[in-house]
């Protein structure tokens, strides 16, 4: 099955990358309340979901704005990333942390993600810009 699904791999990717092209597009104007990923030049992302940081100073927490989501039907979670220092599995095993982390902190505090698979069609693409946009424009105060 792993073998059919291989020569799959690469329309897979292109089909994430646009989708992760179109929402760094659309959701831009957002950038004031959000952070978004950048690739690295060079690099290739396999985007198998679509990471975004609620900003620092924000009117809503990365909580209220996954809640929200998630009761209009998109899924969405926090990153499975962050500051693995303070997971409690790391307990168990040797390691040693330098410094604060402050920037992983805010990751885990703050950091989210929907799924970007190859089947998210352009009008679920929609939906969930739209969702974004609404949910921020009740929170934000011109």
């Amino acid at each position: 099955m792993g073998s059919r699904q291989l020569r799959k791999l690469d329309r897979f990717i292109k089909v994430r990358a646009d989708n992760a092209k179109h929402w760094l597009k659309v959701l831009a104007p957002l950038s004031d309340v959000f952070d978004f990923v950048s690739v690295t030049p060079n690099a290739v992302s396999s985007w198998f979901g679509f990471p975004m940081r609620v900003k620092s100073g924000a009117p809503f927490t990365q909580r209220e704005l996954i809640q929200h989501l998630q009761s209009k039907g998109i899924e969405m979670r926090p990153l499975n990333a962050g500051n693995i220092a303070v997971q409690p599995a790391i307990k168990r095993h040797p390691h040693r942390v330098v410094g604060n982390l402050p920037n992983a902190d805010a990751i885990m505090k703050n950091g989210f993600t929907f799924g970007n698979h190859q089947h998210v069609t352009p009008q679920a693409r929609d939906y969930i810009t739209a969702t974004l946009e609404a949910f921020v424009a009740g929170k934000v105060k011109k």
